[in-house]
């Protein structure tokens, strides 16, 4: 009998969030406790191509953290960022993943208004040499370039590669990351 590892960390997961959800009890906050398992369980999904749990469970996130949030008002944009303690930045990592699953399952129009919102949230919050701005302008760019946008797509992929650059330095391993990614459309691109 094998038993694959990431299976049984998604059903655990799974089930720690469902139980969690069910207990509005405590002194912790459950829905910042249970949006961040629905975050790490939903891009468990998605690198899985499990796109109906990850939609599911990217929603159920969502929705805790934004309870007037709706799939059809994804692109909204995002009036409250929430305080200090890290709540903004989940919120912006949830939408991030949901853009990712939007784009996932080819529906790019949806996907790059989210990214497009997203990104210019993570801008004004954090601006350009933050992590979380870097990789919302990769994914916008991954989206542009999936809806044949390849100039939009090119000038997103140089502005990470500066930002990257000029935050971490041009020996860094993000720097490679971004590079690679980089060369990746070009060779897509080029075809």
């Amino acid at each position: 009998l094998k038993i694959d590892p990431l299976s049984q960390d998604l059903s655990t997961t799974q089930s720690t969030c469902q139980l969690s959800s069910a207990s509005d009890q405590g002194d912790c906050n459950p829905a910042r406790t249970v949006s961040a398992i629905c975050l790490e369980l939903g891009k468990a999904y998605l690198d899985k191509g499990d796109l109906k749990n990850a939609s599911e469970t990217l929603e159920k996130a969502m929705k805790l953290l934004d309870p007037d949030w709706s799939p059809d008002e994804a692109g909204r944009v995002i009036n409250n960022f929430g305080n200090a303690d890290g709540l903004d930045l989940r919120r912006l990592n949830v939408r991030n993943e949901y853009a990712r699953l939007l784009k996932d399952k080819g529906k790019y129009a949806d996907a790059e208004s989210v990214s497009q919102v997203t990104l210019k949230a993570a801008m004004e919050r954090f601006g350009t040499a933050h992590s979380t701005t870097q990789n919302e302008m990769r994914l916008l760019a991954d989206i542009l370039t999936s809806e044949g946008k390849f100039t939009e797509a090119e000038s997103l992929h140089r502005a990470v590669v500066r930002s990257v650059e000029v935050s971490l330095g041009p020996e860094s391993l993000d720097m490679a990351y971004y590079l690679n990614q980089f060369v990746i459309f070009l060779r897509h691109r080029d075809f």
